[in-house]
């Protein structure tokens, strides 16, 4: 079994300059208590963060730009966050860059989440099973800077 966890907290800026948390980072310390594997980071990259303070992440950007099935949920939630709807038949690849423009969606790197591994099963399965990946290193304690990302969009 796997299980991930994400080391960039998220907050976002209200109106008010106050900071609301919408989910703080951790290094998965309740794994390393529960004797999971520590395996091989999830691959990081850049990431985009929007006013709600849930990401865009690449593949749904994509779905959207090439017009695929589950493009209109995309569009839909960019423009429930605030975002102009595009005109009918235009071109999306080119709306995205100026809607998130006008969101106030804010791109960041990610170094990747942490990722670890549980043998389950009867324990003599368990000594048996070989897990790729595992890396030879202390359990993460690291937890990366917050990201934030201004409420509501910024037209």
């Amino acid at each position: 079994m796997l299980a991930y966890s994400d080391p960039v907290g998220r907050h976002r800026i209200l109106p008010t300059g106050e900071t609301e948390i919408v989910t703080p980072g951790h290094c998965g310390g309740v794994y390393a208590i529960l004797a999971a594997l520590l395996l091989r980071r999830a691959r990081g990259g850049v990431r985009v963060l929007l006013p709600d303070g849930t990401t865009l992440v690449g593949r749904a950007a994509s779905k959207l730009t090439a017009g695929e099935r589950g493009a209109q949920g995309v569009l839909r939630r960019l423009v429930n966050l605030g975002a102009i709807p595009p005109a009918p038949h235009a071109d999306l690849a080119a709306w995205l860059p100026a809607a998130l423009r006008d969101l106030g969606a804010v791109e960041f790197h990610h170094p990747g989440n942490y990722k670890f591994a549980f043998r389950i099963g009867p324990r003599r399965q368990r000594r048996r099973v070989h897990v790729a990946g595992v890396v030879d290193e202390p359990y993460p304690t690291h937890i990366a800077p917050s990201i934030a990302v201004p409420a509501g969009g910024q037209r």
